[in-house]
């Protein structure tokens, strides 16, 4: 099952490829715009990016001081920007298994524990993003009249699943976990954890929101390199839009899935196909290249010298994970 779904991941992203190809080869005048990108546009993308990193690591700590886990923020940091490469660069979060692989070896972090824990904050994600997008689409439809009504029921849906979950005691979702699959019950189990320290979820539930602000400024000059320019509202709109997409992780970091759905969405706010395909372009470009920077100075940080050995224990025990 699943090399079925590589299968289909690599099958996605050949298809979106050859999409770009031809569409850029009908309209290739478009591309006269990638030589008008400037440069300051493109640091401040990456160092907006660096500033996720920075809030996303933080967000891991915070999770895991619940657990008694001594690693400094620095550490977590770290761990975040060389997980975040093999997102960029496989499918399925891979990224995420060699996080907890790491976590497990190095701080003896029970796995399913951290799985579970980090499972049940994509609750309080999904349902920021959610409310974030939805009062960016009302505020849309009421001052300038802009509507999407299948956007806006998925944001309403995502939000009203998570508040049903959240509000829902666990005793009366427990007979009906065994019909969906395992990765609705670990969510669940996690969420049962988390959900005991209001004060940690009022802190997540901040850096989640702080994120979504951070992704609208990288948007913001993604669209400004390309010569579009958009409100707050509309940045927030498409940002909210792009992070549920995110978390379908079919391809390494959601590249074609992604685009897809920006493309559908974005023409309600007049942003053409070609705009969000070099914006993904820019944006993709200058976030890799931070990553891809910062990659060898987190690894070292991580393991020291032994860094190429440890490194390929962990990615082998997570490609066969994936197979």
């Amino acid at each position: 099952m699943k090399r079925f779904r590589k299968l289909i991941s690599w099958l996605l992203m050949a298809a979106f490829f050859f999409y770009v190809f031809r569409y850029f080869s009908e309209n290739s005048q478009e591309l006269n715009k990638i030589s008008e990108v400037n440069l300051s546009d493109v640091l401040k993308i990456g160092f907006l990016y660096v500033l996720t990193l920075f809030v996303s690591g933080y967000f891991t700590k915070l999770i895991l001081d619940n657990f008694e886990v001594n690693l400094s923020l620095k550490k977590y940091f770290h761990l975040t920007v060389v997980t975040t490469l093999f997102n960029m660069l496989m499918p399925m979060r891979a990224g995420s298994g060699i996080k907890a692989i790491y976590l497990k070896k190095q701080c003896r972090l029970n796995y399913s524990l951290f799985v579970s824990s980090l499972a049940g904050s994509y609750i309080l994600n999904f349902l920021v993003i959610g409310l974030s997008g939805l009062m960016a689409s009302c505020f849309l439809y009421f001052h300038v009249g802009v509507s999407d009504v299948i956007t806006q029921i998925a944001f309403l849906t995502t939000v009203l699943g998570m508040l049903f979950l959240i509000v829902v005691p666990p005793s009366l979702l427990r007979p009906i976990v065994g019909f969906f699959p395992k990765q609705v019950a670990s969510v669940l189990e996690g969420w049962n954890k988390l959900k005991k320290n209001k004060i940690l979820l009022i802190k997540l539930c901040g850096l989640t929101f702080m994120n979504t602000l951070l992704g609208s400024g990288i948007m913001y000059y993604g669209l400004l390199a390309v010569n579009v320019e958009c409100s707050l509202m509309e940045l927030i709109y498409l940002t909210s839009v792009n992070g549920i997409i995110s978390f379908i992780n079919i391809t390494p970091a959601g590249v074609g899935v992604v685009e897809t759905m920006m493309i559908f969405v974005a023409r309600n706010l007049e942003i053409t196909t070609s705009d969000i395909l070099l914006m993904s372009l820019v944006t993709r470009s200058a976030t890799f290249a931070a990553n891809f920077v910062l990659f060898p100075i987190c690894l070292y940080a991580l393991f020291g010298q032994s860094w190429k050995g440890q490194l390929e224990t962990l990615t082998g025990k997570t490609i066969q994970s994936t197979e």
